[in-house]
């Protein structure tokens, strides 16, 4: 799923009007959009109601107050957006028409929006399959939960969708336990081989962690994530390459921490051909790495489309034209001398 238009009229803290997250040119979904302005400006408003306008047309049954978005004494408020479906998503949900308009009606009443009954199947439905378009909000205070087992349980596929399009602290907490499982199933894979041919060569017994390892090390080239310690709760064991270091988990700083959620996040729920909506990606990062942090978060996966709120000038000074819009005037801005990010 992309989104083409947002028009938002009495949402609280987003300013009214209408926001384009298409190529001014040929209409299409742009990859990459910044979203940005001073302090309570709406930028996370503006997230936030991109996923309210999402679950409106199909909810994963997370836990949202459609009232928290009406503007505090507005009469009510309205919500307009227009997705564009892939050809695989139109396939799926055997729906014909490319570009779908949905207005969500927030008044005095229930919320009220009218939604095609293989539309909303759609959009409710969630799959981690990689080609299977979802969306996947990563709220400003995000983190990896690493703790004791049975406070967090196994990962769950029915229980992943509720936390997708929340702001639950834990709903990253089923990464450690997902790549535990990953590191089990190819330790006993790996038992197996020996056991039935008495050597068990790597070709044989494929890196379950790999696409892992791949995605950390684009993220930040001076780590690497060098295997899973089954014994360990935090359990993700990484090398710094420049030191020479081994460290846990709980040792990394954050700005490495955040490159990992990230990395990890992308593989195990599989964003491909999605929505991503992030808070600040400049999170903990040093102004001089936080263009090429971007610049590896877009190459995480292929098809999506991130939009992004931010207040880092590094990254909206390297954005192409009609990638940013700026909440302080309302509108597109344009850059000069642009650097794609």
């Amino acid at each position: 799923m992309k989104l083409l238009r947002l028009t938002c009229a009495g949402v609280r803290g987003v300013p009214d009007g209408t926001y384009s997250f298409t190529d001014a040119r040929t209409g299409a979904p742009l990859p990459v959009v910044l979203v940005t302005g001073g302090s309570a400006s709406g930028k996370t408003s503006l997230l936030e109601t991109i996923v309210g306008a999402k679950e409106a047309v199909g909810s994963y049954g997370g836990s949202l107050d459609p009232m928290r978005l009406r503007r505090p004494g507005a009469h009510g408020a309205r919500i307009t957006a227009t997705w564009l479906l892939s050809d695989a998503e139109r396939d799926h949900a055997a729906i014909e028409q490319p570009e779908h308009t949905v207005t969500w009606e927030l008044g005095t009443g229930a919320p009220r929006a009218q939604v095609e009954p293989e539309l909303r199947r759609l959009f409710s439905s969630y799959s981690r399959a990689p080609g299977r378009g979802k969306l996947e909000y990563f709220p400003a205070d995000r983190r990896i939960v690493a703790g004791p087992r049975a406070a967090f349980g196994q990962p769950s596929e029915d229980a992943l969708p509720r936390l997708r399009a929340t702001r639950d602290p834990q709903k990253y907490a089923c990464l450690i336990d997902g790549l535990r499982e990953a590191a089990l199933t190819h330790a006993a894979t790996a038992a197996q081989v020996l056991s039935e041919r008495g050597i068990a060569l790597r070709q044989n017994v494929p890196d379950a962690l790999q696409p892992y390892k791949d995605a950390v090390a684009a993220m930040l080239p001076e780590l690497r994530l060098r295997g899973f310690d089954l014994a360990d709760e935090g359990g993700l064991c990484f090398l710094r390459r420049t030191l020479d270091d081994h460290a846990a988990l709980a040792e990394l700083s954050e700005s490495e921490r955040q490159g990992v959620l990230f990395a990890l996040a992308f593989r195990y729920f599989g964003l491909e051909e999605s929505l991503v909506l992030i808070d600040e990606p400049e999170l903990h990062i040093h102004a001089a790495d936080r263009v090429r942090f971007l610049r590896a978060l877009v190459g995480l996966g292929t098809g999506n489309q991130l939009i992004v709120a931010t207040g880092a000038a590094e990254l909206v000074q390297a954005a192409a034209p009609g990638q940013v819009i700026d909440l302080a005037t309302r509108g597109r801005r344009e850059i000069t001398a642009p650097v794609k990010v």
